[in-house]
């Protein structure tokens, strides 16, 4: 079954299994559900052909992927990790950034420029955490895709349930841009990208997401990916962590001209000077805390940046010297910044798929202390399979 730029509900339910399957099988995950909604299999078509034991490990927060291949159709699914209980800082305590990257390599006297920044769009923030998450990981999913891609067309669904969704998000739009400047590249680099002149779709699915970024950052993924039918949000309407990070909406985050901030702000300032000095207090609050934030995350960036170099080192010594040169001038030519982005205006992103869920067992029956009974990824599956009347296919207990 080749992919359309729809909403296949067959597609979301055989990935929502795998997101179930690698959560579930993570140290430290939520215990799966019991057998009122238990975990369910993998789709006979799917295997996993990388870090199928979850040994690979990347970043501060220990994120993780795989990648499955469905060997009945020519797709391939790139499955992030979701939220463990020492990562839920990752999900919640990190501001909106904006990520900028700009590298030069040069190999037999041409010279390919990489620029990137994420987000794209003015005014646009995504939240640090699932940012993070996403560049520490992208470079082990390019190198693995490269390995995987067969010479003819693909489709690569990139997926993921709870932070996963985040990070799934954030790593859509920062693909898609190397994509674009990728296949400007010339030789030799160009032949290091072949494969993506092969790739015939990409198509995002995502499940549980908390929301990645601001508004701007809702509207440019929607503008890039969910207009043309290739990004898909399912949630649950009793699930509570498409409802975080917490939401403040300031007269800062409008768009400019507006009558707001001119009629209103100085309404408030010279009628109501309790509420003025509480809102300056804030303000004057937020700025510092921001301040200090950038500048750990940016320490951070520098820290992974190098460790990312030693492990490509660890690497190039099997290299041709020549290509090892190359590879070496590209990394001493990285410079990253991290820019803080003042917005609390979180906004979830994605064309929205919502299920109904089941209130007639609002907690799990077996464990009342399981804060996460609604978002279990087996929930979506469950609720996803009852809603489109797709056939089920469980794990044995």
């Amino acid at each position: 079954m080749s992919t359309t730029n729809t909403f296949t509900p067959q597609e979301a339910q055989s990935l929502v299994a795998l997101c179930a399957i690698l959560n579930g099988a993570v140290v430290g995950s939520p215990s799966p559900p019991p057998p009122q909604v238990t975990q369910p299999n993998a789709p006979s078509d799917w295997a996993c052909i990388y870090n199928a034991d979850k040994s690979h490990t990347f970043g501060i927060f220990n994120n993780t992927w795989q990648l499955w291949q469905n060997v009945s159709e020519n797709q391939y699914a790139v499955v992030f990790q979701g939220t463990e209980l020492f990562n839920i800082p990752e999900d919640l305590l990190f501001p909106l950034v904006r990520f900028e990257l700009a590298a030069q390599v040069e190999c037999l006297e041409n010279t390919n420029s990489i620029k990137l920044q994420f987000p794209s769009a003015a005014n646009a923030g995504a939240h640090a955490g699932f940012t993070y998450g996403a560049l520490v990981m992208l470079p082990d999913v390019l190198f693995q895709l490269t390995q995987a891609i067969p010479p003819n067309g693909s489709t690569i669904f990139i997926t993921g349930h709870s932070m996963g969704a985040a990070i799934a998000t954030c790593a859509t739009s920062i693909l898609s841009e190397f994509v674009a400047q990728a296949k400007n590249f010339t030789f030799p680099l160009s032949v290091l990208f072949v494969w993506l002149s092969n790739i015939s779709a990409w198509k995002t699915y995502v499940f549980a997401q908390p929301k990645p970024g601001n508004d701007y950052y809702s509207n440019e993924v929607n503008f890039n990916f969910s207009n043309n039918g290739l990004f898909y949000r399912t949630t649950q309407t009793l699930d509570w962590v498409p409802q975080t990070p917490l939401t403040l909406e300031t007269l800062n985050d409008l768009n400019n001209p507006n009558p707001i901030g001119t009629e209103v702000k100085p309404w408030i300032d010279n009628h109501l000077p309790s509420l003025k000095s509480l809102l300056d207090k804030l303000e004057k609050e937020f700025t510092d805390d921001l301040q200090k934030i950038d500048a750990y995350l940016n320490t951070e960036l520098k820290k992974e940046l190098a460790v990312m170099v030693i492990a490509e080192e660890k690497v190039l010594d099997e290299m041709h010297p020549y290509l090892k040169s190359c590879i070496n001038n590209f990394l001493d030519s990285i410079t990253a910044s991290v820019s803080i982005i003042p917005s609390l205006n979180y906004a979830a992103s994605g064309t929205p798929v919502i299920l109904q869920g089941d209130a007639s067992v609002p907690t799990n029956p077996q464990d009342p202390n399981d804060f996460m009974w609604q978002h279990h990824a087996a929930q979506y599956y469950w609720l996803l399979s009852k809603h489109f009347n797709l056939p089920t296919n469980p794990a044995q207990q």
